[in-house]
């Protein structure tokens, strides 16, 4: 499971858990400079080094066979693994990089550039000027802590469509203790920044084309998330034509954080395990 921008491995633990129930193992992550993880001054930060960190991480654990979850940034992280310069293919149905062999693929609420979205990161005080690593003096009267809540607050609102949050909305209690675990969790700014610099800088659109014909690729993307457009999944499919799109009993009117929508376990967990524990296509009827 590999992470979005801004994000720690603790905002998905219940997910995690939830797929722990049937899988043999469950890995998450913290990228770079967040959370547990630690990050050099000097370190240039890109999505092709978060790429080598994940699987560097499963050599480490002795896993050669992988299925692969990620959501937002993290999906683009999962496409550069998926072109790595040393991937190749195996058969039509998975790819292999470095002895470690990639067989199922979930895109969640991604896209293959920087996307259209109605987040602005320039309207933020801090850390963000079009998508570029910059800092600004915080507004007067306003201390660091309250600069730090209202990026916070702003950020997390995102992450959610406006019917759900505010007053009588049934997602208002998630975000708002979301907000508080966020504010006591280690998720400096400067690198929340460099992460987004990363973004922008990266484009998987030409690579992609180049996958498996029948590599198993999930898509999950909801028509009301505020940070990536509906229509980057258009941008996916036209890259992976076998991609698959699901769509939960509910409909696709979610947002970003799709997770924290409708019922855990039957609107998301067992549907991605089942698409992940389909067989392979036969090599023979992946040819006629």
């Amino acid at each position: 499971m590999i992470n979005g921008l801004s994000a720690i491995m603790q905002d998905w633990e219940e997910l995690a858990q939830a797929f722990a129930e049937t899988r043999k193992a469950v890995v998450m992550l913290d990228h770079r400079g967040i959370g547990e993880s630690y990050l050099a001054e000097d370190q240039d930060y890109t999505i092709s080094m978060m790429a080598g960190d994940v699987l560097s991480l499963l050599r480490h654990l002795n896993m050669t066979r992988v299925q692969l979850l990620g959501f937002s940034m993290g999906g683009l992280v999962t496409q550069a693994i998926l072109t790595h310069p040393h991937a190749k293919a195996r058969g039509e149905n998975s790819i292999e990089i470095d002895g470690i062999e990639i067989y199922g693929v979930v895109l969640t609420a991604t896209f293959t550039k920087l996307p259209r979205s109605e987040f602005r990161p320039d309207k933020l005080y801090v850390g963000f000027v079009g998508w570029k690593l910059t800092y600004r003096s915080s507004p007067e009267g306003v201390s660091r802590q309250e600069r730090d809540r209202i990026i916070t607050k702003t950020m997390l609102e995102f992450q959610y469509d406006q019917s759900v949050i505010g007053a009588g909305g049934i997602l208002d209690a998630k975000m708002k203790r979301r907000m508080e675990e966020s504010l006591q969790s280690r998720r400096p700014q400067r690198v929340i920044a460099q992460q987004a610099g990363a973004v922008s800088q990266y484009d998987s659109r030409e690579a992609l084309k180049s996958l498996p014909r029948h590599l198993p690729v999930l898509l999950i993307q909801g028509k009301r998330d505020r940070m990536v457009n509906y229509e980057e999944s258009h941008i996916i499919q036209d890259c992976i034509p076998g991609a698959e799109r699901y769509i939960p009993p509910e409909g696709e009117e979610y947002g970003h954080m799709w997770f924290d929508y409708y019922d855990l376990h039957r609107s998301w967990v067992v549907p991605i395990c089942t698409f992940l524990d389909k067989p392979a296509r036969p090599l023979l009827e992946s040819r006629m």
